[in-house]
């Protein structure tokens, strides 16, 4: 075990990495989808039942990961017309 750690220890220093606090509570998924929208996000194209099902099923932060391309770097808002489907039309 502690050869383990002072290899997880020598890779996390190698690549820049930290150990980060894990503690955080989830977010519910209606929050998630109100953070989205206030961020830009159309989700017009799908009922809001649907847009809970993709969020369970990809997960907040791998979908977020597919909304770069999307985002406008300086403030952190989606491009004017962005829709939920065209980020989920890359992920499948």
């Amino acid at each position: 075990m502690h050869n383990l750690r002072k290899i997880v220890t020598l890779y996390q220093s190698r690549f820049g990495l930290k150990h980060k606090n894990m503690s955080k509570l989830a977010i519910p998924i209606s929050e998630q989808i109100e953070r989205l929208k206030k961020k830009g996000l159309d989700t017009s194209c799908f009922s809001e039942d649907k847009v809970k099902e993709i969020l369970l099923d990809i997960g907040y932060y791998r979908f977020g990961y597919y909304c770069h391309p999307f985002m406008d770097n300086t403030s952190d808002t989606f491009k004017d017309g962005t829709k939920i489907g065209t980020i989920i039309d890359l992920y499948y």
